[in-house]
């Protein structure tokens, strides 16, 4: 759905140097949620990766639709290589920001964590060789809800996966958003609502899209705390999941 994806890009280069700001809190528990679901993501995410991208042992992670970089905040000291791919070419530079504030001197030929402007579902915007080199992990946070096709997605990821490579979605409970007084209609005149393809993903539809990714062992869990944040002013909150599946395959 090529007006969508326009929407999104526009939506988030317009909101990128404030999104940290109004999601701030969200940004923490999505942070502190992977750090403490490290060993259950993959064992691979250990305390020291190698660091050479040519190692048999190396750990590749595809951060999609990395905005800022939330996910990678988490998880990138634990691979060796980490690739971040926004729609967004503000949300990208924030990406890079981050990875240099991360990593600084070390964050160079071949740079530990690294974001380009990308679009996995029909983009053709060529990428440096071998930056979609097979990944053993794949994590789409807070942003499957955007995207038209998440079905064709997911396959894709699949696509992108070492046998026996990891792909985890976080994403919201439908039903659960509670956005406070005059929260819809300042959505609507913010243009949020038009970024959205889906109000959230239950469990058996998010399993559902697994499987239709030739993904097993499928596993998820509902956050304890609460997702809050702030929409034009109103503080908002809805309720957050992490789900796991591993792409079917001999190592």
């Amino acid at each position: 759905m090529a007006d969508l994806t326009e929407i999104n890009r526009k939506h988030f280069d317009k909101v990128a140097s404030n999104h940290q700001n109004d999601f701030g809190e969200l940004i923490n528990t999505v942070i502190a949620e992977l750090k403490s679901r490290r060993g259950w993501i993959s064992p691979k995410l250990t305390d020291t990766p190698n660091t050479d991208p040519a190692a048999s042992d190396a750990v590749r992670l595809l951060d999609y639709a990395c905005g800022a970089g939330t996910v990678s905040k988490a998880l990138a000291p634990y691979a060796t290589q980490t690739i971040g791919l926004d729609l967004s070419a503000n949300m990208v530079s924030e990406y890079n920001k981050a990875a240099q504030e991360m990593f600084g001197s070390h964050n160079a030929g071949p740079a530990r964590m690294e974001g380009f402007q990308h679009n996995l579902l029909g983009d053709s915007t060529a990428l440096p060789s071998g930056t979609l080199a097979p990944f053993d992990i794949i994590v789409i946070g807070m942003a499957l809800h955007h995207v038209a096709d998440a079905g064709g997605l997911l396959q894709r990821f699949g696509d992108l996966l070492k046998p026996r490579g990891v792909c985890v979605v976080i994403d919201t409970v439908p039903g659960s958003a509670r956005l406070g007084e005059g929260g819809s209609d300042l959505m609507k005149e913010g243009g949020v609502f038009g970024t959205i393809a889906k109000q959230g993903f239950a469990e058996a539809e998010v399993q559902e899209l697994y499987e239709g990714a030739g993904m097993g062992e499928f596993d998820y869990a509902v956050f304890e705390q609460p997702f809050r944040f702030t929409l034009y002013g109103e503080q908002c909150s809805s309720r957050g999941f992490i789900a796991r599946g591993v792409k079917i395959g001999l190592v």
